[in-house]
């Protein structure tokens, strides 16, 4: 049976692809590079199509198939006019604002919100990003942690590799039910399917359960590994961060870490799709098919985007227009005793009636765009499916494919796009919580103060040496002066403020001075470990 070979949609596959990633990390900060591999995806796909229809054209042949061909290729060129209406660089990134009437003008219509073709990630930013998920998923010093995952990874890959084989078993299956062999005595198509079902299985079971191992033991080595950090620090960041600033920190960088669990798990699905599923589809249906999974794709990835950003600028609006006629209605009702005086509540009355009229008019406008937005995207999404099953359809009509290669493009289409949705779901999770890992990043790559040198006292004496501090902003010593001989006993007296505690703490190494020394017996105390 023969199969079209074509490299031209695999580049096309390639090009969209790259396009798609660029979109969802914007890794790119100038808009034309960022565009770039779309338009030659496209452009090459596109002419493509137009030299098979001429070459159909000049054909002249007249049979049912270079009809279905020439219908299928004009059908592509429809497919891909569509598609560049649909996601062109700059489409929807504006919307226009309801309109308001001559009393409302001050009512905000339209938010400043970042504009979802302008935003821009430097180099930089990304490679931070990577070393953050580095650090929670891959620490370099604990080898059992690394060991664990990468058994999972294995195991993932392993579950993948079984599912794509029974798939291609299901095929057989279905091909065999015309001829009668399915139920032969000696076929075992039936028993190798239901193998591979149950290998699948035993594979998902103890990967979900060393997925739950690692998730806990992860949590605890995280937890001591922070724990022992903050402790380890010096007086300063102790100064400067309250406790339960830093107890906030952990509890969100553990959010973060959860949220990297499910990312992994999401990537080595969607790189055994892109490196296995998506090019053994192109193999066995062909460049159309693979064109479609391949626009299929970067659809799913733009408009997952688009979709988000339009998300929360509706909300946003949302909440601005809410916000202004909620704070209309408390100065009206701060001035109940004005109106009442003048006579004038049932204007007020009647004012407020009309805002709210306007208000709820403008949210209903706002949800229905974000209705019709949700409702484009899924249509878009779902279209590519049915016109991939006609196409795999039309190739079992001339001869090319089999009735069974329609339930394992089917299958093959849900190995690749649900991975794909994951990743999606599990990229815009960890964009979000990504903000709340900086106090903890910070914390992770602190140097412990500790040192090799131990405090050693032989005469106790103690001297405080142009010692300046200040706690909150305010100077509480400056340029001080203190010697406490040794077996000598000293008072501190003074009224509250004066810095009697803050001496204490400077003593006991609790605190660290802006500048000057502590010494005892002539050891600096910055110098020495703490704990001796």
């Amino acid at each position: 049976m023969r199969r079209d070979t074509d490299s031209v949609p695999v580049w096309c596959a390639v090009l969209f692809a790259a396009s798609g990633v660029f979109q969802v990390d914007r890794l790119y900060d100038d808009s034309t590079r960022l565009w770039a591999p779309y338009r030659w995806a496209w452009y090459l796909g596109l002419v493509r199509e137009c030299i098979d229809i001429a070459q159909l054209v000049m054909a002249r042949e007249s049979s049912a198939s270079s009809c279905l061909s020439l219908f299928l290729a004009s059908w592509m060129l429809v497919l891909y006019a569509i598609l560049h209406y649909s996601i062109r660089p700059g489409k929807g990134s504006s919307q226009t604002p309801p309109a308001q009437s001559k009393t409302q003008r001050t009512m905000p219509g339209k938010v400043n919100f970042e504009n979802i073709h302008s935003i821009r990630f430097d180099l930089g930013r990304w490679t931070d990003s990577f070393r953050t998920f580095k650090r929670f998923i891959w620490p370099s010093d604990n080898a059992p942690m690394k060991v664990r995952l990468l058994f999972i990874v294995l195991l993932n890959l392993g579950r993948k590799g079984l599912e794509h084989w029974a798939s291609q078993t299901f095929g057989r299956i279905i091909d065999g039910l015309a001829d009668n062999d399915v139920w032969s005595p000696g076929s075992t198509l039936l028993l190798t399917w239901a193998i591979s079902r149950v290998c699948v299985l035993l594979v998902r079971v103890p990967k979900q359960w060393m997925w739950l191992l690692l998730h806990a033991y992860s949590e605890e080595n995280f937890d001591k590994a922070i724990f022992a950090k903050i402790m380890s620090a010096d007086a300063a960041f102790h100064t400067q961060n309250n406790p339960a600033r830093l107890h906030n920190a952990v509890d969100n960088a553990q959010g973060v870490r959860s949220s990297f669990d499910a990312l992994v798990e999401a990537s080595v699905d969607a790189s055994f799709a892109t490196c296995v599923t998506i090019p053994a589809a192109a193999r066995k249906f062909g460049r159309h098919v693979i064109a479609i999974m391949a626009i299929r794709l970067i659809v799913l990835f733009i408009n997952f985007r688009r979709g988000t950003a339009r998300s929360h600028r509706t909300n946003g609006q949302i909440l601005a227009i809410q916000n202004f006629h909620k704070e209309r209605r408390e100065d009206k009702i701060r001035g109940w005793r004005t109106a009442a005086v003048f006579g004038q509540l049932a204007h007020q009355i009647s004012e407020n009636d009309k805002s709210v009229e306007r208000l709820h008019r403008s949210v209903s406008q706002f949800h229905r765009e974000a209705l019709t937005s949700w409702a484009y995207r899924t249509m878009t999404e779902d279209a590519g499916h049915v016109i991939s099953v006609l196409v795999v359809c039309a190739q079992v009509f001339l001869g090319t494919s089999t009735p069974g290669d329609l339930a394992v493009f089917h299958l093959h289409w849900e190995q690749i796009t649900t991975p794909a949705t994951l990743l999606l779901q599990g990229l815009q999770g960890i964009m979000k919580s990504l903000q709340d890992d900086t106090d903890v990043a910070g914390i992770m790559d602190m140097d412990s103060k500790g040192s090799v040198n131990r405090l050693r006292c032989t005469e106790g004496r103690i001297e405080l040496r142009d010692v300046s501090v200040s706690l909150g902003g305010q100077v509480v010593l400056d340029c001080f002066n203190l010697e406490i001989p040794s077996k000598k006993k000293v008072a501190l007296v003074g009224p509250t403020g004066v810095g009697k505690s803050t001496i204490l703490g400077l003593i006991a190494g609790q605190i660290e001075p802006d500048s000057g020394k502590v010494l005892v017996d002539g050891q600096d105390l910055r110098e020495v470990d703490r704990h001796s």
